[in-house]
């Protein structure tokens, strides 16, 4: 009821959404609707969006272009409204909310490196519920794991080390991170072999090792060359000192 103005005098309005209303017309309310507008023009026909809730389950409804007709038994009926009543009934009775993945759930193993414990357990990041068609139940669907392998200690409890996908056929219900279940500690003396390999495995590193060994080389290659001389030439000098008289 809009108030009266100095203007007009009070006035009631009533919906035009037959669904929620039966002011004007009568076989289209429904207990589960509760929203939203109609509109119609010639060009575009009658139109509506209306919205609807039963327990956990609230749908949308868009309808354009319907028709209102004359039936043969004299009824009027306006598509609109008819369409929508059919589709939430049909959602409404045929898709639910299913609890599809538990967060405790173990998924996998992770291996991991430089550490006494050579994997650690993973679980989704969180609880899963989605809504599904009533025929098709969470051991239908196609776990897709995606795991990093491996991975360097530490690991803290809650580092995400991969993904689950949940699919059905072309649709994907839900993606979820893969957490650590627990900490696993590196090893110290693991952890500084692995270090002085990375080291020895840098670019730089490599070209001065190999310039030291070719110095190396060539510095046994000269004292090895100079040693023979010497032997050489020690004998000529005593034959020269037996031979004078």
């Amino acid at each position: 009821t809009v108030p009266a103005t100095n203007l007009s005098p009070a006035r009631t309005l009533h919906t035009t959404n037959f669904l929620i209303d039966t002011w004007r017309s009568r076989g289209y309310r429904n207990k589960d609707a509760h929203g939203i507008k109609t509109g119609s023009t010639d060009a575009a026909g009658h139109c509506l969006v209306s919205s609807a809730t039963r327990g956990s389950l609230h749908f949308i409804s868009v309808v354009l272009g319907a028709d209102r007709v004359t039936l043969d038994d004299g009824e009027i009926r306006t598509y609109s409204f008819y369409d929508t009543i059919q589709l939430f009934d049909w959602a409404l009775d045929n898709f639910s909310y299913q609890s599809v993945l538990d967060s405790d759930e173990v998924i996998g193993e992770v291996p991991v490196t430089l550490s006494k414990i050579d994997h650690v357990t993973v679980h989704p990041a969180e609880e899963v519920e989605v809504l599904l068609p009533n025929d098709i139940h969470a051991e239908d669907l196609e776990r897709n794991v995606v795991l990093e392998e491996p991975v360097e200690a530490p690991v803290q409890e809650g580092d995400v080390l991969g993904t689950l996908e949940l699919r059905y056929n072309d649709t994907v219900y839900a993606t979820v991170d893969l957490l650590a279940m627990h900490d696993v500690e590196a090893s110290r003396l693991l952890t500084f072999w692995h270090n002085v390999q990375l080291f020895f495995q840098k670019t730089a590193v490599r070209v001065t090792a190999v310039t030291l060994l070719v110095l190396l080389a060539a510095v046994l290659v000269w004292k090895l060359l100079l040693g023979r001389r010497q032997l050489r030439v020690a004998p000529l000098a005593g034959c020269g000192e037996v031979g004078r008289p």
